[in-house]
């Protein structure tokens, strides 16, 4: 992996994504198969792109940051309203999304298209976030940190959505 991670920054990212999946099944701590996946699942993007694979590893370790400074039941509170309102928004940009691509746009046109239309739907789905109920009552007097929480997401998202993009166009040529 990229030799510029400090190894306290690639323990915490993946044991943020280990717990993550861990969670999905459920489990209060993560089992070795989920550190093996997480460190696989690391491995597997580093070997794509080097640039992916540390912006990757500095989203987990952030997040395992974050989760630090929330604590867990308010950290599990904003991973599930930000779920539930973030699918919400994909189903929405899917049918978006076929319809950019089914215009008569060029294909550098449509990418450029696509990539809007996912910052614009980040941003609203950010703003749900933010407005739900559960985090309104969750965040009162942390308003600051569901701001940083919300600006380290969405500033680490955004250029790894370009690059997604990039790689999807170069593996089509």
């Amino acid at each position: 992996m990229d030799g510029k991670l400090r190894f306290g920054t690639l323990r915490n990212a993946v044991k943020a994504h280990a717990d993550a999946q861990a969670a999905n099944e459920l489990l209060d701590k993560p089992q070795m198969r989920h550190i093996r996946a997480a460190t696989d699942s690391f491995r597997m993007i580093f070997s794509g792109d080097q640039q992916a694979g540390t912006q990757a590893v500095e989203i987990w370790a952030g997040l395992q940051e974050l989760k630090g400074k929330m604590g867990p039941e308010r950290f599990k509170l904003f991973d599930k309203v930000a779920k539930e309102k973030g699918a919400a928004m994909q189903s929405q940009m899917g049918k978006a999304g076929e319809q950019i691509l089914s215009s008569d746009m060029s294909e550098a046109e449509a990418r450029q298209a696509i990539i809007d239309l996912a910052n614009r739907s980040m941003a609203a789905t950010f703003r749900e976030v933010v407005a739900d109920p559960r985090i309104q009552t969750s965040f009162a007097g942390a308003e600051a940190l569901l701001l940083e929480t919300i600006a380290f997401v969405s500033q680490r998202l955004t250029p790894l959505l370009n690059k997604s993009f990039e790689l999807q166009e170069r593996q089509s040529i």
